[in-house]
């Protein structure tokens, strides 16, 4: 699995140096735009059937979509938007994981490319949230607790 630093620019500091394997913001957009293109491809050649119509028809819904909720993440006003965007990110390619093994399933091919692409990015997106809760819930602890007493009055 890959190491994404997914961290909102407004509210944490970049890293430097990045880790190792690790992918940018641009880079993730751009492979998660690409993914969606593939699929795309994938959805016409499905066509002999109703069903397959309708598997095709979905699975190019939803990895368009998981590029355009990813988008709409990097845009987030609040590190809150930014974690809920991606987990609408996620969503997505899930939902695209389930339309590609319902067209692998019914077609006998594997697309077993398409499907590891898809599992990446899944993990890469998961990923992003556990480290945008990780860095959330350490700035909540770090900031000054008000005290839960009333102040007394003289």
């Amino acid at each position: 699995m890959r190491y994404c630093a997914a961290i909102h620019p407004q509210d944490f500091a970049p890293r430097s140096p990045r880790p190792r394997g690790s992918l940018t913001p641009e880079e993730l957009q751009n492979r998660i735009e690409s993914f969606g293109d593939l699929a795309g491809d994938v959805a016409p050649d499905s066509a002999r059937s109703r069903r397959l119509q309708h598997y095709g028809h979905q699975l190019t819904r939803s990895s368009s979509s998981s590029g355009a909720a990813y988008a709409e993440a990097r845009s987030a006003t609040s590190t809150r938007e930014f974690e809920h965007k991606l987990h609408d990110t996620a969503k997505e390619l899930r939902e695209s994981l389930t339309w590609l093994n319902r067209i692998a399933h019914v077609t006998k091919q594997p697309l077993l490319e398409l499907r590891d692409e898809c599992d990446q990015l899944i993990a890469i997106v998961i990923s992003s949230i556990c480290t945008v809760g990780q860095h959330s819930k350490s700035r909540r602890n770090a900031a000054p607790q008000k005290s839960q007493t009333p102040e007394r009055r003289s």
